[in-house]
């Protein structure tokens, strides 16, 4: 039960980070948690939605991948943030369950990808399918650095070679076209890890 509900809370905040360059994640609503406990979606690439209105958010103009150290170790495979998506779908096999909404940070829709352990967020970005959030769901995963959720706060910050940025509990660390975030819970632990486009 306490995996579930890091991992509802998990994918709330990527939808946030996600689906709104990185400002807060929305009030939960019962449709998004309806949404992760439903069957399995077919693991096709979601087709990106067209704008209907020339005012819709354009995606950020630096889009190729630059993450250096901020890259992800998962399953065998190496990759961040603006990396292609469909290799790494390809690669990864059919997720236990997707999910798609209204973007309101790039043209067309959020497409979330979940697999054990994290999800990752794909958008269309100048016309091609691109990562552009990876989230730890729970303590079953870790970054190539060691942080992992519940871990001490502290510790997972000292084990980054990056300058930290602290606002709010949230300890960002960039690196080229990416950003990692951390958010630490009132113990002083570890409660969120997502990498996200740089600011």
């Amino acid at each position: 039960m306490k995996k579930t509900l890091i991992a509802l809370f998990s994918g709330l905040l990527l939808a946030g980070l996600c689906a709104c360059g990185g400002e807060s994640a929305p009030a939960p609503t019962a449709e998004p948690a309806l949404a992760a406990t439903a069957a399995p979606a077919a693991p096709e690439t979601p087709a990106p939605v067209e704008s209907e209105s020339p005012a819709a958010a354009e995606a950020p103009a630096a889009a190729s991948p630059d993450y250096g150290p901020l890259g992800f170790d998962y399953a065998g495979l190496h990759f961040g943030i603006f990396d292609e998506a469909a290799p790494i779908l390809e690669a990864l096999g059919a997720p236990a369950d997707t999910f798609v909404a209204d973007s309101c940070a790039y043209q067309g829709s959020d497409c979330y990808y979940y697999y054990d352990g994290i999800e990752l967020c794909v958008n269309n970005v100048d016309g091609v399918e691109r990562i552009t959030g990876i989230t730890l769901a729970d303590d079953t995963v870790q970054t190539p650095q060691g942080l992992r959720i519940g871990m001490d706060l502290a510790d997972a910050v000292g084990r980054m070679e990056l300058e930290a940025r602290e606002s709010g509990g949230v300890y960002s660390f960039s690196y080229g076209s990416t950003m990692l975030r951390v958010r630490g819970d009132a113990n002083g632990a570890v409660a969120a890890i997502a990498y996200i486009p740089a600011e």
